[in-house]
C-alpha cells in the first residue's frame, strides 16, 4: 500500500518470491502492471498470483470479469514482459466480510507450492554482467512506455521526455537523479537508446537493468549498454 517504485524494486532484489495480489472487486488494475515491470527489472525469480475472493461474488466483481478471467489477464500481462505467465501458479483466498485477510494463510499457500527456484541460481543465469566500474555517464537501451502502460493517476498529464529533462533513475538498488542528454526516441511504445548524466558517480555494470520515473510514475525501462569514462 502506497509503496514507491524504488521500495518495491529494492525489496524485489532481496526476495525469492513475489505475490501479485488481485482483489476481485478491483480486478487487474494499472498499478499491477507497474509492479510486474519493476519485478522484471529487479530480476525477481518467481511470481505467483493470489486472488482475494469475497464471499459474495455476484455484483461484486470488477468489470464483470470472473476471477478466472482476471487470473488469465494477469498471466497475459506477465507473459507480455517475459515473466513466464503461462506457468505462474494462482491461489484463491477468501476474505472476511470486513475485508480482513489472514496473512498466515497467505504464507502457507506460497510455502506449500512446489517448484520455487533458488534465488542465487536464477541470478547466476540472468545476471551475466560485466565488471562494475565507477561512472556518472552511460548509454542504455530503452523501452518508453505508452500512456496506457504508465498513466494511472488522474493528475498526471503527458510527460515531457525531451533531452535536458531531469528524471529519477533506479539501477540495481541505487536511486539517483539523472539528466537525459540525448536519445534516439522518447516516443511512448517504442525502443531506442538514451544517454544519461547522473548527479553522482557510483559503480555500474554494463548489462544491468534500470527503470526511469517521472512525477512518481515509471515511464521507461532499460538496460545499461555502454559505460562512458
Amino acid at each position: 500500500m502506497d509503496a514507491t517504485p524504488e521500495w518495491i524494486a529494492d525489496a524485489a532484489l532481496a526476495a525469492k518470491h513475489a505475490v501479485m495480489v488481485i482483489d476481485v472487486r478491483n480486478g487487474v488494475n494499472p498499478i499491477l502492471r507497474e509492479h510486474v515491470l519493476i519485478a522484471r527489472q529487479a530480476y525477481m525469480p518467481w511470481i505467483s498470483i493470489l486472488l482475494l475472493e469475497t464471499e459474495q461474488r455476484q455484483g461484486d466483481i470488477a468489470y464483470g470479469e470472473t476471477p478466472e478471467e482476471q487470473i488469465q489477464l494477469m498471466k497475459d500481462l506477465l507473459d507480455m514482459y517475459n515473466m513466464n505467465g503461462a506457468h505462474t501458479p494462482a491461489f484463491f483466498l477468501p476474505i472476511g466480510v470486513d475485508g480482513s485477510i489472514d496473512m498466515s494463510d497467505v504464507m502457507q499457500l506460497v510455502s506449500d507450492h512446489e517448484g520455487m527456484k533458488d534465488r542465487d541460481t536464477i541470478n547466476a543465469d540472468m545476471m551475466k554482467l560485466d565488471p562494475a566500474v565507477p561512472t556518472s555517464r552511460f548509454r542504455s537501451e530503452m523501452y518508453w512506455l505508452d500512456s496506457m502502460q504508465w498513466r494511472h493517476r488522474d493528475d498526471v498529464d503527458g510527460l515531457d521526455t525531451r533531452p535536458g529533462r531531469t528524471m529519477d533513475l533506479w539501477v540495481m538498488g541505487k536511486s539517483v537523479r539523472a539528466t537525459l542528454l540525448d536519445a534516439e526516441t522518447t516516443t511512448g511504445g517504442e525502443n531506442g537508446w538514451a544517454d544519461w548524466q547522473l548527479d553522482r558517480e557510483f559503480d555500474i555494470s554494463a548489462g544491468e537493468n534500470m527503470f526511469i520515473k517521472m512525477q512518481g510514475q515509471v515511464i521507461a525501462i532499460g538496460l545499461v549498454s555502454e559505460i562512458s569514462g
